[in-house]
């Protein structure tokens, strides 16, 4: 009967101890339960910011990249209509001298050793050149342009490690 007593007291006096380290205890773990929770609001705002600015970012340059876009197919049209401007200056000149054609042709007959101009050559006027110069030097300013915002990033990156 005394050890039945024994373990008793014993179970009562846990039993007090641990009311008591609750008491303690769980105004603690609310308290860091709350700290918690505001922590996981903060780096939540922290995120969202970071998502809104990444955003902007992105926007900006997908506007830059569609301006340098649109104007390549700006440069490629006037191209293009330089070298329709030129094949009707060609077609012209082939029209005028299709009565000249007539005499080349019999001429051809008579002596099959001359060769005539090929007409590709014809349909490489001065047009073309200069069209692709101005591709070339807008493909080299974008380059030039893409440099330049890779530097300033570099030199941003730097002096914020700084």
């Amino acid at each position: 009967m005394e050890a039945t007593h024994w373990i008793t007291a014993f179970t009562h006096t846990l039993q007090q101890g641990i009311a008591s380290l609750a008491d303690v205890i769980v105004p603690w773990l609310h308290e860091f339960s709350i700290a918690a929770l505001a922590a996981a609001v903060v780096t939540l705002g922290c995120v969202m910011l970071l998502e809104l600015r990444a955003l902007a970012v992105l926007r900006r340059n997908v506007d830059t990249h569609l301006g340098r876009m649109f104007e390549q197919l700006d440069l490629i049209r006037f191209d293009h209509v330089q070298l329709l401007e030129a094949y009707g200056r060609h077609a012209a000149n082939a029209a005028a001298a299709g009565s000249m054609s007539a005499k080349a042709q019999a001429a051809d007959a008579a002596n099959p050793t001359l060769t005539s101009v090929p007409s590709s050559a014809a349909l490489t006027p001065n047009a073309i050149a200069a069209g692709e110069a101005r591709l070339l030097a807008s493909l080299a300013e974008a380059r030039a342009r893409r440099a330049e915002a890779i530097r300033a990033a570099a030199s941003n990156l730097s002096a914020a490690a700084r």
